[in-house]
């Protein structure tokens, strides 16, 4: 009887519909790039382990690319870049929620270098894309008090972002979603406007959050489903913006498409890559 359930388990994991799954070719963009960080003197590290109707996603939170200067010298910006060891647990097929959910603080996505996505919120629920913009360093990120660097705007460093071209993956979100650059796949470059309430839309079936100049930036909401144990917070402290104490340090989030590839700011370092593991 117990080697029968066992089959039927087995079986089961191979018959779920896999339509709304992150695709091979999108789970191989999860790599870290050949850089050493300058902070911590370590190389970024990012996994992704299959395991029937789940996905695990593993981090050491070291970006991959250019950083500001995050050793607790910086008047702008005291916090320390420290290594993590983040494990978050995503549905292998995400599913529509009933209603939308509201974002918690912390880790709302992982982006494709392992870095965190946050929710567009500060810590007063002020549009972080304004009042830390002083914070943030020349690919948009910073760390927070726990040395976790994140992302709360586009992550500019990680995509190709040229004009006419449809952008490519730059993370998934906790629902399993996954979230991609500001080019539709028609060439549009997209706004608020061309997205529903969670900063996504559907493109060729599938579900997608994409990355904006304006806010939320990232993602609004869950679309999907989150499991009980994907290891984020789960109470939501902002589900609007603050009308009270948000005084902008900077004009937020203004990158532009690239009309020539040959001379984009925001590429560089694309040649090499360095571990995977996608068992």
């Amino acid at each position: 009887m117990v080697g029968k359930c066992i089959a039927f388990l087995v079986i089961f994991c191979f018959v779920v519909d896999q339509s709304w799954s992150l695709t091979d070719n999108e789970i191989a963009a999860f790599i870290s790039r050949d850089w050493i960080e300058g902070n911590t003197n370590l190389q970024g590290n990012v996994s992704i382990e299959k395991s029937c109707d789940t996905l695990i996603l593993r981090s050491n939170g070291i970006p991959d690319h250019k950083t500001g200067i995050f050793d607790g010298t910086s008047r702008s910006t005291p916090n320390y870049l420290l290594e993590q060891d983040n494990t978050w647990i995503i549905p292998a097929t995400p599913r529509y929620a009933r209603k939308v959910k509201c974002l918690p603080m912390g880790t709302i996505g992982m982006a494709i270098n392992g870095v965190s996505i946050y929710n567009p919120f500060d810590s007063k629920c002020c549009d972080a894309g304004l009042t830390e913009a002083n914070l943030l360093d020349i690919c948009w990120g910073h760390p927070n008090g726990r040395g976790s660097y994140h992302y709360h705007i586009a992550p500019k460093c990680l995509y190709k972002n040229y004009c006419s071209n449809a952008s490519s993956i730059i993370g998934v979100a906790i629902d399993g979603f996954p979230i991609y650059g500001p080019i539709d796949e028609d060439g549009t470059e997209l706004t608020k406007a061309h997205l529903d309430e969670c900063n996504g839309k559907e493109t060729n079936g599938q579900y997608r959050y994409h990355v904006i100049n304006e806010f939320p930036y990232i993602m609004g909401c869950f679309k999907g489903k989150v499991l009980s144990n994907a290891g984020i917070n789960k109470a939501c402290k902002c589900k609007e913006v603050s009308a009270e104490n948000c005084d902008p340090s900077g004009e937020g989030s203004d990158f532009k498409c690239c009309e020539d590839p040959d001379n984009c700011p925001y590429v560089y370092n694309t040649d090499t890559r360095h571990g995977i593991s996608n068992n």
